[in-house]
């Protein structure tokens, strides 16, 4: 974990799988449950979503709801709430929505139900999560209102990681103050793994305002963290706020700007992100009217109409709008 969280990729994935066939040898079904969760989420942040998928759903197969709940006592956190809260945001990546936002609901019952704010708060930071990527500000705003209501005195000052669903809120309110303020709670620790989640939802918010050297140097600073780092899963969609930032600023397509959305698009290609491959090809054909992306754009788009996984949101929305316009 320790590995993991310090973003030394390499070492974390070794560690990971020598446990997981160390506990699959010798130890117990628990001792396996809690390895693949934290492996899982390595697989995640090196971008290997598929990967991370088959873990996560064998750690949820494998965990039983009447003898696993002592696992809490030991590691601070009910299992099967962080295993749903983490593969939720890995199904957004892939593209399956229904179920990522099923794990994150979920998470969120199963916490109320054992009324423990730590739980209460992760799972929390998923739902936010889900909605704040399909720019639907307006249910990250309502669930931080709703949080509030019933958890605000419970949570200040005692949970650890509050600031992560701060961050997110505040960014869908369009409070930029107190988003940055909830962001820079995380890099003052100098745990910086996966902030690139946080910046860009802060990077958006200075977009709207106009503070775009403000996005860009947040955004720029935050691409080289992560790959310094190594975080390959956050990398397309942090570059394609950074294309969005750049012509924001200098009003027009450059060269700079078309490298980052085809990178974007590639890593999320070889990554099997499918939510953001679609997000930055529907940009680069906004940008630039590139025969290829745009037929590669109309079947990942049919994609998830096949898959029942459009969603309620902007960018569903824009590319109906899009095609309807172009086939008439």
């Amino acid at each position: 974990m320790s590995a993991h969280y310090a973003s030394h990729r390499v070492r974390a994935r070794e560690l990971g799988e020598k446990l997981l066939s160390d506990v699959t040898n010798f130890g117990t079904r628990q001792d396996q449950v809690v390895v693949l969760v934290h492996l899982a989420q390595a697989y995640n942040i090196d971008g290997d979503l598929l990967k991370a998928k088959t873990l996560y759903e064998q750690a949820l197969d494998l965990y039983d709801d009447e003898q696993d709940e002592v696992l809490a006592l030991e590691y601070g956190m009910n299992i099967k709430v962080q295993i749903l809260a983490l593969a939720s945001y890995n199904y957004l990546h892939l593209g399956e929505l229904s179920k990522a936002k099923y794990c994150a609901y979920e998470a969120e019952r199963i916490s109320e139900h054992l009324n423990s704010i730590g739980e209460i708060v992760f799972a929390n930071i998923f739902i936010a999560l889900y909605h704040i990527f399909l720019k639907q500000h307006d249910l990250v705003v309502d669930n931080w209102n709703k949080f509030n209501e019933k958890y605000s005195k419970q949570a200040t000052g005692n949970v650890f990681h509050l600031h992560f669903l701060e961050c997110y809120s505040y960014s869908s309110a369009r409070n930029t103050e107190l988003s940055r303020k909830a962001l820079n709670k995380q890099i003052e620790t100098g745990q910086t793994f996966a902030t690139g989640y946080y910046v860009t939802h802060l990077a958006e918010a200075y977009i709207e305002e106009m503070r775009l050297d403000e996005a860009i140097q947040l955004i720029e600073d935050s691409l080289a963290r992560c790959v310094k780092q190594g975080e390959l899963s956050v990398i397309p969609f942090v570059k394609k706020t950074y294309a969005e930032c750049l012509y924001l600023k200098h009003g027009k397509t450059t060269s700079q700007l078309l490298d980052l959305l085809h990178e974007s698009i590639t890593q999320a290609h070889s990554q099997d992100a499918k939510f953001f491959e679609l997000e930055s090809r529907l940009m680069l054909h906004k940008l630039a009217h590139d025969a290829e992306n745009y037929e590669k754009l109309k079947i990942l788009h049919q994609w998830f109409i096949d898959h029942d996984e459009v969603e309620n949101s902007l960018l569903f929305t824009e590319l109906k709008g899009l095609l309807k316009q172009e086939n008439l």
